[in-house]
């Protein structure tokens, strides 16, 4: 995975499942100063969680070493943690489809109750388009390394509280139809052809 343009491809040119599911965020107009501090803390909170698990210390920035907000989203994380007998398979792992024609960082693999389960941290609002990136993210799992995700969790990180709330799709079915479409849809776009033909010019 690379940053191009300030956006995350993979493969030279595969997009991010984030960029493909922007085209579903008809009528939102964000404030961007407030999206990049929120970013900052998030990927500050992401880069401290995977250290951890790993048996590590996460160094963060003067800026977000004085932030509450981060300080809490750790304590969340360390308070979702007690207990958890979870066995790290992969963390913070970039996959690629030339399939389907995107890539993806899971944050995390693990192995759960003998079931292979995904774990996404949320430090901001979360909605249905995030439970629809972690079944693309299964996809992605699935076809890259052969493992089937039984359970698919959004873990949110309270940056208020310090609390956390475990959040899944209420029903996986039909989380898996619409993800298909999604990609459907994604598929039928320019930007995708585009992609589709560029591979055919690299072959020929």
């Amino acid at each position: 995975m690379e940053e191009v343009d300030g956006k995350h491809v993979y493969n030279g040119n595969l997009p991010s499942t984030s960029e493909i599911l922007r085209v579903f965020s008809f009528g939102e107009f964000p404030n961007m100063e407030k999206m990049e501090e929120a970013a900052h803390i998030g990927t500050a909170v992401h880069g401290s969680i995977a250290v951890m698990i790993m048996g590590g210390e996460y160094i963060v920035d003067d800026m977000i070493a004085d932030d509450i907000r981060y300080h809490n989203c750790i304590k969340a994380f360390q308070e979702w943690r007690k207990d958890k007998e979870i066995i790290p398979v992969a963390i913070e792992q970039s996959f690629a489809s030339t399939k389907h024609g995107f890539g993806g960082t899971i944050d995390f693999v693990g192995i759960e109750n003998k079931e292979v389960v995904l774990k996404d941290w949320k430090t901001g609002q979360t909605r249905y388009k995030d439970f629809v990136q972690l079944e693309l993210y299964a996809m992605l799992l699935k076809e890259c390394t052969g493992l089937v995700a039984k359970d698919l969790c959004l873990v949110y990180l309270n940056k208020e509280t310090g609390e956390f709330k475990e959040r899944r799709c209420p029903d996986r079915q039909k989380l898996r139809i619409f993800s298909k479409r999604v990609l459907k849809f994604w598929k039928e776009t320019e930007e995708f052809k585009k992609l589709v033909d560029g591979r055919r010019r690299l072959v020929v």
